[in-house]
């Protein structure tokens, strides 16, 4: 495993992310980040920090970050960094964190792990600050490759699970935005990778299936979604 100093030394596309379908991603979440307008001392929750890719990030838009994961090893490789490694399960009791203690939250890919994954949006409308940003996203079911997977597990005679046996709930577009929308205003909803599995080896031209798409109707085709909210200011 590499150390936090060796992760930070290199580059940032180094490893998954220079699988095309990881970096067009990384790249999109970016962009995002830079449509929020972080000032400095914001502190941010990255929820599932993994290698900290996007705790870095954040730091770069200048947020104080708690690293949150269930894996110490992978925390202990954080540790010297300028962030707080805090070990999290995001699925059982509350967030370790304050009300109202945070400008920022990073949900990416965490709530199709969980076994309530509405808690979680709970604890996170909890843990914001009033006009605090939530960057969330997680798989479509009702996408292309959804639609596909979903109708190949049928024949099967399985449950499709997103291409990984460790996720328990696959939103469709639909459910996502109503679940988060009781919670918190929604300022933009996209829709990424607009291809199937079988073609990933194949790719299709980079417009078509490595697309970011904001336009309704659209996005909601779209096999990863991001959605961008904010609570309500006091």
């Amino acid at each position: 495993m590499k150390t936090a100093s060796q992760y930070y030394e290199r580059s940032y596309w180094e490893g998954k992310y220079e699988r095309p379908y990881e970096r067009r991603r990384a790249q999109i979440i970016q962009a995002i980040y830079a449509r929020i307008p972080f000032q400095s001392g914001w502190l941010a929750l990255d929820l599932g920090a993994g290698s900290g890719f996007y705790a870095h990030l954040l730091q770069q838009q200048g947020a104080q970050v708690v690293a949150a994961d269930l894996d110490h090893g992978i925390l202990a490789t954080l540790k010297g960094q300028p962030c707080w490694p805090v070990v999290c399960t995001c699925d059982h009791g509350a967030l370790p964190l304050d009300n109202r203690s945070l400008e920022m939250v990073n949900a990416l890919d965490i709530l199709e792990h969980l076994h309530q994954p509405l808690r979680l949006l709970d604890e996170i409308q909890r843990v914001l600050k009033p006009g605090g940003y939530a960057l969330i996203s997680t798989q479509n079911r009702n996408s292309l490759e959804g639609l596909k997977g979903r109708l190949f597990a049928k024949l099967a005679g399985t449950t499709w699970k997103a291409w990984d046996e460790t996720h328990t709930k696959i939103f469709s577009y639909r459910e996502l935005m109503q679940e988060v929308a009781k919670r918190l205003k929604v300022v933009e909803c996209g829709g990424y990778y607009f291809g199937i599995h079988s073609v990933r080896a194949h790719p299709l031209p980079p417009l078509i299936w490595r697309s970011y798409t904001t336009v309704p109707g659209i996005r909601g085709l779209g096999f990863t979604l991001f959605i961008l909210a904010r609570k309500a200011p006091s």
